[in-house]
């Protein structure tokens, strides 16, 4: 049982620290999920950190020149929020002033303004050309302009009551029949920072977060390398492991986040944080967890990088205005109430603000928070369906192939197989490797399968295992198409794999190992492979492989040697010119040490790929070229101008049994011989 538990807890740990691993590998996720969430933290504070605007600058057009647009003028001077900088004697004046942005807006008196007014049902108006551009300029000009008229018209209507001889007492109470005072709550200066930034920190770590948690899944999904990163929790109930640990570094770092927005934002730009802030954080741990849950989900849907970044950027709109504090929730229809629940952000900003702005206590708003966990464990439940699919079924074009879970292979059945050396690289397995080996007897003979989850039994004895297959994941997927494939044999996949790593940085190295893989996972080429074909492959120079090359379409190469007979009656032969073959200029191939052929060649023949050289030749006209181009005429002129004689030796090369199957199984996935 104690065994269970702390093999439970290694894997979400193991689980936590590859999902830290593929955040801060993707500079994408690091810059959307944690560069952005700060600068749209400050920068949207400091956009409104002003809170109240105070004199902004307005052109003031006075088309009727009256006492009473004097008056008007004098008192919309006095606001707090406006300065009449400047009188415009006409609007395009006006006009020009806010091009030059000298002015942020223009009120406008017209002509007869003050005859209508004082006329019985006469309905005069002022013109109000303001900045939308910006709303807080907007809004402090609307709302200045407003007041002052209103208390202007007040005043006309006080003395036209008074006028008619209703004495002053009764004219200022029917004119006023009560006094309203108003006293904000929370925003005491009812300014826009104070009333939008905590709404803001929230929705923009949701978007954010799932943005960047999109693009990470998808990069998963494009690549085929989820079963590569998490392939370890393909065992009974490891999905809930998984899923716990795959949660924890967004739950860090979110809180995180929230944790510089509330004590170093709301700090600098004087918002208030007016709840206890450990129940401010007990809050938010079930809206991050239901954020970072749903992006889990989410990842049946973001099949490629970009689309995670149209999704959430359409929705982060509808996600600010169902927190309720740009719109009121009461103005929406059903429907829209009932989809903004889904939202981890609706509920979220509602606690978030009862909590930090209101100063209420968790207590207080135990049914939010309620309700915050119960969308927190719908997501949860939602995200452990999605990572179970993704651990044991396999998704390649649409179409949807079922894994057996590692816990349900018959260990007898492998005990029985045991031909495999398994033993010889690892003598004493523990029990997830045991069970790893098991795992690679499973055939799996369907073209469409991912060839990177047949990998997976090999992880355990391949360090660096991930980087390495996720190098090599799309050469491979590109060569197993139209294949039956099976789980390859260990003793050959081991090795293979660790020589690659070796090789990664040589292409025609590369090449052979990646189509020796490729061969010993298909039903049907798998018969030529040897292990021992890793031995040769590492013993062959990237020239040597190009010369091979050769004998995908011919048999035998012919060569010939020219020996230096001596003097002596004894007769012997010293060789002068060997190995010369016309194979370069013929198969138009090159390499880059032209003198060392001769050596090629025979290191060929050493590994067992060339059968051993024998007297026997092939049509003399074969050999017609070879002893009379340059370097053969040039070689016997030599050997007669010092007295001596010459003999021609003519001889091939041919692949031997051996070499015939190398070819077979590393040159080319597709050649039958």
């Amino acid at each position: 049982m104690l065994k269970k538990v702390i093999d439970n807890l290694s894997l979400i740990m193991e689980s936590a620290k590859k999902e830290k691993r593929l955040i801060f590998k993707d500079d994408a996720v690091v810059e959307i999920y944690l560069v952005f969430v700060v600068l749209v933290y400050f920068f949207y504070t400091f956009v409104y950190s002003p809170e109240i605007f105070t004199k902004l600058p307005v052109a003031y057009v006075d088309n009727d020149q009256t006492t009473i647009t004097h008056k008007i003028r004098r008192m919309l001077n006095e606001t707090e929020s406006l300065d009449l900088t400047y009188d415009a004697t006409s609007l395009e004046e006006g006009k020009r002033m806010f091009e030059e942005g000298k002015v942020s807006g223009i009120i406008l008196i017209p002509k007869g303004f003050s005859a209508k007014l004082q006329k019985s049902g006469g309905n005069p108006s002022i013109a109000i050309y303001s900045d939308a551009s910006y709303m807080l300029y907007y809004d402090k000009t609307l709302q200045a302009v407003t007041n002052a008229m209103g208390a202007f018209t007040g005043d006309l209507q006080l003395k036209q009551t008074m006028m008619s001889g209703v004495p002053m007492k009764e004219a200022v109470a029917s004119s006023k029949p009560f006094n309203v005072i108003s006293t904000p709550l929370y925003n005491l200066e009812e300014g826009y920072a104070i009333f939008i930034i905590p709404l803001v920190l929230i929705v923009a770590l949701q978007t954010l977060q799932l943005t960047g948690m999109g693009v990470l899944y998808g990069t998963l999904r494009e690549r085929g390398t989820f079963i590569t990163n998490f392939g370890m929790a393909r065992r009974r109930f490891g999905f809930i492991f998984l899923t716990i640990g795959r949660a924890i570094p967004y739950l860090v770092l979110s809180m995180l986040l929230l944790l510089l927005g509330i004590k170093v934002v709301f700090h600098i730009f004087t918002i208030p944080q007016r709840g206890d802030i450990f129940e401010v954080f007990a809050f938010l741990v079930p809206v991050v967890l239901s954020i970072t849950f749903l992006g889990m989900v989410l990842m049946n849907i973001f099949r490629n990088r970009e689309d995670t970044i149209m999704l959430c950027t359409v929705f982060s709109i509808p996600a600010l205005m169902m927190g309720g504090v740009s719109y009121p929730i009461v103005a929406f229809p059903l429907w829209i109430k009932v989809l903004g629940f889904f939202f981890p952000s609706t509920i979220g900003v509602k606690g978030f603000l009862a909590l930090s702005q209101a100063g209420a206590s968790l207590n207080e708003i135990k049914d939010i928070y309620i309700q915050m966990w119960l969308i927190c464990i719908f997501y949860f439940i939602l995200a452990l369906w999605t990572n179970r699919r993704f651990l044991y079924f396999k998704t390649d074009n649409n179409n949807l192939l079922p894994l057996p879970e590692a816990d349900t292979i018959n260990s007898q059945e492998f005990e029985k197989d045991s031909h495999t050396d398994t033993n010889s690289i690892h003598p004493k397995l523990s029990e997830g490797h045991e069970q790893a080996l098991n795992d690679s007897k499973l055939n799996i003979t369907q073209s469409s399968v991912n060839v990177v989850d047949l990998l997976l039994p090999m992880r355990p004895f391949i360090s660096n295992f991930e980087q390495l297959v996720e190098t090599i994941a799309v050469d491979i997927q590109d060569k197993a198409k139209n294949k039956t494939l099976q789980s390859p044999p260990t003793y050959i996949t081991v090795p293979l794999l660790q020589a690659l790593q070796l090789a990664l940085d040589t292409p025609e190295l590369k090449e052979l190992y990646l189509n020796l893989l490729i061969n010993c996972m298909d039903c049907n080429s798998i018969h030529p492979v040897h292990p021992n074909f890793i031995n040769s492959i590492k013993s062959l120079a990237p020239d040597e492989i190009r010369l091979l090359s050769v004998f995908l379409k011919l048999e035998k190469i012919p060569y010939i040697n020219i020996k230096q007979i001596s003097k002596n009656e004894d007769i012997t032969y010293d060789i002068v010119l060997e190995k010369h073959v016309h194979v370069l200029e013929e198969a138009n191939i090159k390499v880059s040490f032209v003198n060392n052929l001769s050596m090629y060649f025979e290191n060929l023949e050493r590994i067992g790929i060339f059968a051993p050289a024998n007297n026997a030749s092939l049509e003399p006209s074969l050999y017609i070229d070879l002893e009379n181009c340059g370097l053969s005429k040039n070689v016997k002129k030599e050997i007669e101008n010092k007295g001596y004689t010459y003999k021609i030796e003519r001889q091939y090369f041919k692949l031997s049994a051996y070499g015939r199957s190398f070819i077979q199984a590393a040159y080319n996935t597709n050649i039958s011989m």
